[in-house]
């Protein structure tokens, strides 16, 4: 995944975790989590598969990332639900703001048709508009622009009081974390 800044400055990030599918494609994993500093907020990416892995948001956000930026291509319904609602949950877990951008129709390649519906997501709280947690969000399968606002004092000030605190709480009871030997090994 690309971005580039207002002044030419290229960021990427190369995918850390393939979902199973797409393991033939002759595609390698990426071993970096890194958060970029643009004008408006410090962002970081998890590309699709990425969203499922709890670990890779939550680098991210210990880095500083206020947004993730979230490519995917779902080649199902349900693949898409997945991604999206654990899409949500990072935003929620890390309470960050999050951009899920769909890839949608047959682009071809080796990809078969892609399931898509993007969004602008947000922590669930009554900070925010819609108790879903969604600023804006395209129509299912269609070709579509979208444009929603982050705020990124509210965003601060519920990290700190909002009704859940999960960032600050996990940090608070991080050392809790370290006792049990890792299930990641």
């Amino acid at each position: 995944a690309h971005i580039w800044g207002p002044d030419g400055e290229h960021y990427a990030h190369s995918k850390t975790h393939i979902f199973p599918a797409e393991r033939g494609w002759y595609t390698q994993e990426g071993d970096k989590m890194a958060v970029f500093q643009l004008p408006f907020a410090k962002v970081g990416f998890n590309i699709c598969y990425e969203a499922e892995i709890p670990e890779c948001a939550a680098t991210l956000a210990e880095q500083g990332a206020e947004l993730i930026l979230t490519p995917s291509a779902t080649f199902t319904e349900q693949g898409f639900w997945r991604v999206r609602h654990c899409c949500h949950a990072r935003c929620i877990e890390n309470q960050i703001y999050l951009v899920h951008c769909c890839l949608g129709g047959n682009p071809g390649g080796p990809l078969p048709g892609c399931w898509a519906r993007s969004s602008i997501l947000s922590p669930c709280d009554v900070v925010w508009k819609n108790p879903q947690g969604i600023i804006a969000e395209a129509h299912v399968n269609q070709e579509d622009v979208i444009s929603g606002e982050i705020n990124l004092d509210v965003l601060y000030e519920n990290r700190l009081g909002g009704a859940a605190t999960t960032f600050k709480d996990r940090r608070r009871k991080a050392g809790i974390y370290n006792i049990w030997p890792s299930h990641i090994k």
